[in-house]
């Protein structure tokens, strides 16, 4: 069990070593997206089989119902993945208690709707206008309690915007959040 924690903190200092890198590239132009067919459900469950460790290891769950009848778009797979494991890991980091997340999909019209939802700490009005924001991590008072750079959601908002799609956020306090992306299906 040690060496599997050891493996897994090494796997993620790893994994936010190449986000800054590839958030570098943003700043310099020097970043692409490959434009390939991407199966969001595919790549959903593979995201939820990462999670499995942490599912087990804080009691927490994470729920799936993907109704999408057209799930797939195109993208980078890579890029997108990272998107979505950004969101599902803020929904982790500001639960309270055991995490509760709940992905949903399904189609309006020519788009495939992503709804990532959880029962965290919520947030409120001036972070919810802030957290797309380079660098902003949400305090309190003059202490960061939260863990991180203040570039991942940045980082998500670039990626679905260089999709052509949209990405909006609803939260209250005490409740939780529903992160929502709307993505041109194939």
């Amino acid at each position: 069990l040690h060496r599997v924690d050891r493996r897994q903190r090494q796997m993620c200092i790893r994994d936010r070593i190449e986000r800054v890198l590839e958030l570098a590239k943003f700043e310099r132009n020097e970043f692409h997206l490959k434009h390939q067919e991407v199966d969001v459900h595919t790549l959903i469950h593979e995201l939820c089989d990462s999670f499995k460790l942490k599912v087990n290891k804080e009691a927490g769950d994470i729920q799936l119902s993907l109704l999408a009848k057209e799930q797939t778009i195109i993208g980078d797979n890579m890029h997108f993945y990272n998107v979505l494991r950004n969101i599902v890991e803020n929904g982790i980091k500001f639960s309270d208690e055991a995490f509760r997340i709940k992905i949903e999909t399904e189609n309006l019209g020519s788009f495939l709707l992503i709804h990532v939802k959880d029962k965290g700490i919520g947030m409120d009005s001036e972070t919810k206008k802030r957290i797309f924001d380079r660098f902003y991590r949400r305090s309190e008072g003059n202490l960061h309690n939260t863990k991180g750079f203040g570039l991942g959601l940045n980082y998500v908002q670039e990626i679905i915007s260089r999709m052509q799609g949209l990405i909006e956020v609803e939260s209250k306090l005490g409740e939780g959040s529903m992160f929502s992306l709307k993505i041109p299906i194939a």
